[in-house]
């Protein structure tokens, strides 16, 4: 594997972790505004869904980066597809959290759950980097790096 191929999955797992983190860290506080957030209109369920779409293509992004250095990618047409569906998988989950998330506001008073709205704002911003990793990795993987 080529050395810009490596230093690209290293990017990835480390970008992916970062996002877990902020995932992870949201939890308990949405968690504890679950009525807050019942009474205002917003669904606990969607809160949940877009928080568990991020965490779960953030996993995906995470496993598929360390298999692709632990194990040698796949060359060709299938290689190509799989880092393509990953872009566009990360750019589908950026897009669903930005639909949810984007126009939420912070709420005076609330200092743990605007917290959690920031962490998930960053979640939004790191799927697009994750985007833009794996159609680096597609394009790298198109002209046989």
């Amino acid at each position: 594997m080529a050395p810009l191929v490596t230093l690209l999955n290293f990017a990835i797992v480390g970008t992916a972790g970062y996002s877990l983190y902020h995932s992870l860290q949201s939890i308990p506080t949405l968690r504890q505004y679950e009525d807050e957030a019942k009474k205002a209109a917003k669904k606990p369920a969607d809160t949940k869904n877009t928080v568990g779409a991020g965490i779960a293509m953030t996993l995906i992004s995470l496993f598929a980066a360390l298999h692709r250095l632990l194990f040698p990618p796949p060359h060709g047409v299938y290689g190509i597809l799989w880092l393509a569906a990953l872009c566009l998988g990360e750019f589908a989950t950026s897009s669903y959290l930005r639909s949810f998330w984007g126009d939420e506001e912070k709420v005076p008073l609330m200092e743990k759950h605007n917290e959690s709205i920031s962490h998930n704002m960053e979640v939004m911003r790191i799927c697009d980097d994750l985007a833009l990793l794996w159609g680096i990795a597609a394009a790298l993987a198109y002209f046989g790096y």
